[in-house]
């Protein structure tokens, strides 16, 4: 080339010249002579390249080939050299140490299944399997790999003869591209990857590109492998899909589609295998009708039978218009536990949907894009996404689910509403499948107490720790009705419970198991079982006690002869001990028993002289108890004796008195449970007179007032609006009388505003009058009398009757404007 350099400057002198001279033939020479120039240089230089040889390689002598072995030998394996500092997080991969230095495996080593589409020698390394990458080892397996490189390599396949840099493992993926291979890697990168794979593969901090490099192998194995071999290692790519997508979820979405599409496609062509594999619906609910979730529920209804409660739930909530939105997530958990219980009450056998006539047509596009393995296939899974009369059933059960948790979505939402408020609004319904998270430690306490003592009383402080509110020294009526309310989300009723006793605990109280959430008033058979209940066990007390037999009897038959239900049966049984432990007096059940037709009350006294004459020994003490209900019956008492000596003689079976000991010493009579039943029989009426009473919209009224003041004359209208005179409320202070007839002409409720202003009129405070009120009637009556709840004041209307006699107004006590004389 040198040689040729001078003739330049000769070219462009000519060429100038013939500018000069403006000849153009002289710059069409110059132009042909300088490409002819070019030609021969070209032909030159090929010349001397072709006629010179590569000189001899020399071969490595003996000292060369020690040294680089002992190079090789020294090389550090990826488990030493990936230092702490340089993984990714704390949960970095687990590693083995490996030898200094070990053979290469040969490619026919067993396990090798040769795949179409890689024609080189590629082999798949089972799960499980400890492969060997040059001087390193990795277990786990997973994954291809090969000696070299070739153009058909698949992009995730492990290529031995590349370098491997364990000094500083890449563990950002630096300038890694959208498609990674393993041969487009840096030397620290593939050290990344080896690491990942011998680890456990779980680690959130992996970088993507070692994700995407084991799914391609994944991929790869299930779309071109032999399908008899792969039906045996299903779930292990499953069980590796769905690991690789827990890590990857943090960062992209594209593993999760890539992943589920690869996934449906397994399920279709490996049907036996994947039967049950995933069928259940996604918890939490998914909130979309998106693809995995139709091809899911297809598959489940193409192999038949009715949904199971989660599916059915699932697709109530995705079909329901306002289910799925933010408002109701507070109340989500409590959603799904109701609708399953409404769902399996209406449905034993579950509820199957006509599946659709459309069905579910799959295609896959490989996420590696190595080669053509793009699959489309037409399945037989119903495409249920476009209908909706199948599910119209389960969402008009999800309407009424979502009725009942209104108030409870309500209460959670708002920011005023404490512990008890949510619970208050608590389906009871609800509570029996999925108690209050609240009330956990409770539920344990009372479990233990009722095992352990079940007819010993539960204290009550422990209830009020849990709703996080300080214990009164003495228990108002609202406290006791809050927790009753608890103990009933528990599944347990308690006494005294003031809806039923009507008594209020003064600390313990005794609770029973419930089969299903109590009503919140008693039953006319319950409330004449009580009245019965609270005379016998005055009538036991009074003679010092009651023997656990007699009251097992006297209880199982007051059962069949009211036709209480077990759970009624039950609370009679919690009465009962409450009773024992702290007696009451007969004020209230007098009041009640004075209601009674006089037809009915000779039978009643029957009944009740037979049950205390059941043990044979009657003393004193039922002598004077019984002589107290003679005269509220208004039966004679001096017909007590007699009565007494007719049951100890009629009543008491001949085997009892005939029983007697090997020491000739009479044996202690217990209870005669047929001379019970016989008596009760015998007043088989009593029930329906006192269900009677109960259902009575106003009771029935014995007005003490003498016949010749009834009729009292005087102006209407001024007795209308004068108060009535403290006397009708013995022992109060006359403006207390004042409010009470004011505002209880009638057993009516009165309403609160109504009240706080008759208050004002007559210069009392209106809650300090109903602590008063209530303490006057607590000491004369043994209970309260009134109660402050929803806006209203309630009169108990039993107690009306005595307090105020004109409750039931004649015509001749009414005014010209209709309301009752006072």
């Amino acid at each position: 080339m040198k040689k040729y350099a001078g003739l330049l400057p000769i070219i462009a002198v000519l060429w100038l010249m013939g500018v000069l001279a403006k000849n153009p033939e002289i710059l069409w020479a110059i132009g042909l002579f300088l490409l002819f120039i070019i030609v021969v240089i070209i032909a030159a230089k090929r010349t001397t390249g072709s006629a010179q040889t590569p000189p001899p390689t020399p071969k490595p002598t003996k000292a060369v080939k020690q040294e680089r072995a002992q190079e090789r030998g020294e090389r550090a394996t990826i488990r030493i050299e990936i230092r702490p500092t340089l993984t990714p997080g704390s949960d970095k991969p687990q590693t083995s140490p490996a030898p200094a230095a070990t053979p290469s495996v040969s490619t026919s080593a067993p396990g090798h299944f040769p795949e179409p589409g890689l024609r080189s020698q590629a082999r798949w390394i089972p799960y499980g399997e400890e492969v060997t990458i040059g001087a390193f080892k990795v277990r786990g397996g997973g994954f291809y790999v090969q000696d070299r490189s070739t153009r058909d390599d698949a992009p995730g396949t492990v290529i031995r003869s590349l370098d491997v840099d364990p000094s500083n493992p890449d563990w950002n993926g630096a300038n890694v591209g959208y498609y990674p291979t393993y041969e487009g890697l840096r030397p620290n990168q593939r050290a990344a990857f080896l690491a990942f794979l011998d680890s456990n593969r779980k680690n959130p901090q992996i970088p993507s590109y070692c994700l995407w490099l084991l799914y391609y192998n994944i991929e790869h194995r299930l779309l071109t492998g032999d399908p008899g071999v792969i039906a045996a290692e299903v779930e292990q790519h499953l069980a590796a899909i769905r690991a690789l997508q827990a890590i990857a979820i943090r960062t992209s979405s594209s593993m999760d589609n890539y992943g589920n599409g690869l996934v449906a496609w397994i399920c279709h062509h490996y049907p036996a295998q994947t039967a049950r594999f995933e069928t259940a619906a996604p918890k939490p609910p998914a909130r979309q009708w998106d693809e995995d979730i139709n091809r899911t529920l297809g598959r489940v209804i193409a192999r038949g039978g009715p949904l199971p409660p989660d599916w059915a739930f699932q697709c109530a909530y995705l079909r329901h218009p306002k289910a799925s939105n933010a408002t109701w997530s507070a109340v989500l958990p409590e959603m799904r536990a109701l609708f399953s219980r409404a769902y399996r009450a209406s449905y034993p056998a579950g509820y199957t949907p006509k599946p659709a006539a459309t069905r579910i047509r799959l295609e896959y596009r490989p996420a590696a894009r190595a080669g053509d393995f793009h699959r489309v296939v037409q399945t037989q899974w119903p495409d249920m996404s476009r209908v909706d009369v199948p599910f119209r059933p389960l969402v008009a059960m999800l309407e009424q689910v979502l009725g009942t948790l209104e108030p409870l979505r309500k209460a959670r939402r708002s920011s005023t509403v404490n512990l008890m408020g949510e619970l208050a609004v608590y389906p009871l319904t609800l509570a029996k499948v999925r108690p209050p998270e609240q009330l956990a430690g409770l539920a344990t306490a009372i479990q233990a107490h009722h095992q352990a003592t079940p007819h010993q009383g539960f204290v009550l402080s422990q209830v009020f720790d849990v709703l996080q509110i300080p214990q009164p020294e003495k228990l108002a009526k609202k406290d006791a009705l809050a927790a009753s309310r608890v103990m009933a989300l528990l599944g347990y009723g308690m006494e005294p419970d003031p809806r039923f006793s009507g008594g209020v605990s003064t600390g313990k109280v005794w609770v029973f198991t419930v089969d299903e959430p109590a009503a919140e008033t008693p039953t006319p058979a319950f409330a004449a079982a009580l009245i019965m209940v609270q005379s016998l066990m005055g009538v036991a007390m009074a003679g010092g006690g009651v023997a656990a037999v007699e009251r097992e009897a006297i209880l199982q038959h007051l059962a069949s002869q009211f036709a209480l239900t077990p759970d009624e049966n039950a609370r009679l049984h919690a009465i009962s001990h409450w009773l024992e432990e702290q007696p009451k007096g007969l004020g209230r059940v007098e009041s009640k028993l004075k209601l009674l037709p006089t037809k009915d009350r000779e039978a009643l006294a029957s009944a009740l002289v037979a049950i205390a004459n059941a043990d044979g020994h009657v003393d004193a003490g039922e002598v004077r108890l019984l002589e107290r209900l003679y005269q509220t019956l208004e039966i004679d008492p001096k017909r007590l004796h007699a009565d007494l000596h007719h049951a100890a003689v009629g009543g008491k079976p001949s085997g009892i008195a005939a029983a007697t000991t090997a020491a000739n010493r009479p044996v202690p009579a217990l209870l005669d449970a047929d001379a019970i039943a016989r008596k009760l029989e015998e007043s088989a009426r009593i029930q329906s007179v006192l269900a009677g009473i109960f259902e009575t919209e106003h009771p029935l009224v014995i007005s003490e007032t003498p016949a010749d003041l009834e009729d009292d004359s005087g102006d209407e209208e001024d007795a209308t609006n004068a108060p009535t005179e403290a006397g009708a409320l013995t022992g109060v202070r006359a403006e207390i009388g004042a409010l009470v007839t004011r505002a209880f002409p009638t057993p009516a409720p009165c309403d609160r505003t109504q009240w706080d202003g008759l208050c004002s009129e007559l210069g009392l405070m209106p809650e300090g009058a109903l602590e008063e009120i209530n303490a006057w009637a607590i000491e004369r009556f043994g209970d309260p009398l009134l109660e402050d709840a929803d806006g209203e004041v309630l009169i108990d209307t039993a107690f009306h009757a005595e307090i105020y006699p004109a409750a039931a107004p004649t015509p001749s006590t009414r005014s010209a404007t209709g309301a009752p004389r006072l």
